[in-house]
Formats: structure tokens, C-alpha cells, sequence
């Protein structure tokens, strides 16, 4: 699972691409919304984007996976290396610790921006289309 968020002046989004054994692409890609009085981070943004991969690899039946981010605030935090001291990121953090319970095995890896392109460019992707919220979307097979 590759997985990646942005926080800027476009909005907030994120892309999570899931890349099976037998090499199979499922991309996701979200736009998010935060209220102007309580404004989203990058930080949360990329707690947010690994939220949506463990999530979507825990529905369709996952429970091993290897996970690659460019946030080595996020994967650090993960794995317990170092403490989630920003108050707004705890609620995200013992989410997530509920996620990673769920799976056998996880092993994370983090990646410069320049190779976790895919997923930035799903980001990308999020900000650039506008979709009303009662359309239904079929599946994009890659």
C-alpha cells in the first residue's frame, strides 16, 4: 500500500494505492473537508490517507501488507518510535492503532516524495475533479 496526503492552498486530499501480489492496481482517492474553525494540517492529512488504505486493504480481506509513505512522521509514530505529541494528531494515532491491530503483519517503509509518485499523483487527481456527493462512481480498472 502506497499512501499519500496534501494540505494547501487547493484544499486538503489524499490517495492510497493498493498494488496486490499478483499486481493488480486499486487506486482511491478522497477530497476532503474541514471547517475553516478548525483547519486540517499536513500531518493529519497523512493520517488520514493511511487511514483510508488500512481501511480499504481490512475490506477487502487483507491482513498482511506492506506499507510505503513519504510522512516519516506518520510510519515513525506507527510503529511506536516516537510519541504523538501534537494533541490534534492523537484522535488519528489511536485510530490507527485500532486499524494496524486488525492485520497479522505489517511492515512499513518510508520512501522519499520522488517514489511514491503514483499516490501523489492520485492526490493530484482529487483536487482537479469535482464530484457531487449523490453520484455514483463506477470502479476504474488499471
Amino acid at each position: 500500500m502506497y499512501f499519500d496526503g496534501a494540505a494547501n492552498h487547493s484544499g486538503y486530499r489524499i490517495g492510497v494505492l493498493l498494488i496486490s501480489l499478483h499486481g493488480d492496481h486499486i487506486p482511491r482517492f478522497v477530497r476532503l473537508t474541514f471547517s475553516d474553525q478548525h483547519p486540517a494540517t499536513n500531518n493529519i492529512v497523512e493520517y488520514e490517507a493511511c487511514i483510508l488504505g488500512l481501511e480499504t486493504a481490512l475490506k477487502l480481506g487483507i491482513k498482511q501488507m506492506k506499507v510505503f509513505g513519504d510522512s516519516n512522521l506518520v510510519l515513525r509514530q506507527i510503529q511506536g518510535e516516537w510519541k504523538t505529541r501534537d494533541v490534534k494528531l492523537r484522535p488519528y494515532h489511536a485510530y490507527l492503532e485500532l486499524l494496524v491491530r486488525r492485520f497479522d503483519d505489517l511492515q512499513y517503509t518510508h520512501l522519499p516524495r520522488a517514489q511514491n509518485q503514483f499516490a501523489d499523483a492520485l492526490t493530484t487527481l482529487a483536487s482537479m475533479i469535482d464530484i457531487p456527493a449523490d453520484a455514483t462512481v463506477r470502479p476504474l480498472l488499471i
